[in-house]
């Protein structure tokens, strides 16, 4: 009879585990990054690189970030990122080019938002 009362709590503990574990990961998570901010090739540019991850359980289609690029602290442009399909576990980088109306001074950039597809959720 003691065997059976452990056998039970132990079974009852596997079973909390189990959905404790599931509960944990997130169907979709996108985690994002900005890498570096630099003066482009061009007079004008600036050369955002920016990484993208799937953090989450499923795949995340079309998954894109927008970026705003700042000069000399005032808000100057801001572009989306491609969409790209990413996989469990996958990442993906990527650099956007801005061409600003003057010569870049102090530069810093921030997402702004974030997004993706889920089309396979139904």
């Amino acid at each position: 009879m003691h065997i059976g009362k452990i056998a039970k709590i132990t079974l009852l503990a596997v079973m909390v585990a189990a959905v404790a574990l599931s509960c944990s990961l997130l169907d979709y998570e996108l985690e994002f990054e900005i890498l570096d901010v630099s003066d482009g090739f061009g007079l004008n540019d600036v050369d955002v690189e920016y990484a993208l991850y799937n953090a989450g359980s499923r795949t995340l289609y079309d998954a894109t970030i927008s970026i705003l690029v700042y000069s000399d602290g005032v808000p100057q442009f801001e572009l989306p990122t491609p969409g790209v399909d990413l996989y469990v576990g996958e990442t993906a980088t990527g650099t956007l080019t801005f061409t600003l109306s003057s010569p870049p001074g102090a530069l810093t950039a921030i997402v702004v938002s974030a997004g993706w597809n889920d089309a396979d959720d139904f």
